[in-house]
């Protein structure tokens, strides 16, 4: 059995997706309120990385997250944000 990771190209295709998706938060209006959160904290190219060291992990990819950060609990690593339903909504949306 192959993972999504390895199905879709491997670390090339993945770090194209997370630029593009990272790309539209940016400069789509859905994006606003997550790129606010991402400046106040640090910065969208610190987020671009970790989120592809997430995704690679949970599509079957290299451990790299959680060999920096020890886990991959979502709602522990966003705890310190209100995350309404709107933005997680646009997430989806700029990520779809």
């Amino acid at each position: 059995m192959t993972s999504v990771y390895a199905d879709i190209g491997g670390e090339a295709p993945l770090r194209e997706l997370v630029r593009r998706f990272h790309d539209l938060i940016e400069t789509d209006p859905r994006g606003a309120v997550i790129l606010g959160q991402h400046l106040r904290g640090h910065g969208i190219a610190h987020v671009r990385d970790e989120q592809f060291g997430f995704v690679s992990r949970f599509l079957g990819g290299p451990r790299r997250f959680a060999e920096r950060h020890g886990h991959m609990n979502l709602h522990e690593l966003h705890a310190h944000l209100l995350i309404r339903h709107e933005d997680t909504q646009s997430w989806v949306d700029l990520m779809d």
